[in-house]
């Protein structure tokens, strides 16, 4: 399952079902709590919600799941990975990096 809108290049499956696409304000309708579903990917940040809105939406709900958060890039994973832990403990919570940083003109390439 998704929330929001589609997450471009973020995901990919070999099997022939589609992601079930949510709003987030969708999040605590009954229909959502019939779906059960046992992965959830959101933005880091979207328009008009955040991860955090999401974990503490879904803590509410009963979710027991997977949450990953998808982001091109963040500097300090782990930061957003104890916010979350704190506010929703028990909460299988984790963030899906995309791209890594490129080089930095001013520090050189860091494979180099």
């Amino acid at each position: 399952m998704i929330i929001g809108d589609a997450l471009p290049g973020a995901w990919r499956h070999d099997d022939a079902r589609d992601p079930v696409f949510v709003a987030f304000d969708q999040i605590r309708s009954e229909s959502f709590t019939a779906l059960r579903p046992d992965l959830i990917l959101t933005p880091l940040m979207d328009e008009g919600f955040d991860c955090f809105d999401v974990a503490i939406a879904l803590r509410e709900t009963g979710y027991r799941g997977r949450l990953r958060a998808v982001v091109r890039f963040l500097p300090d994973p782990a930061l957003v990975r104890r916010e979350i832990a704190a506010i929703c403990p028990g909460l299988d919570f984790d963030i899906i990096v995309t791209d890594r940083p490129g080089p930095n003109p001013v520090q050189g390439d860091p494979d180099q």
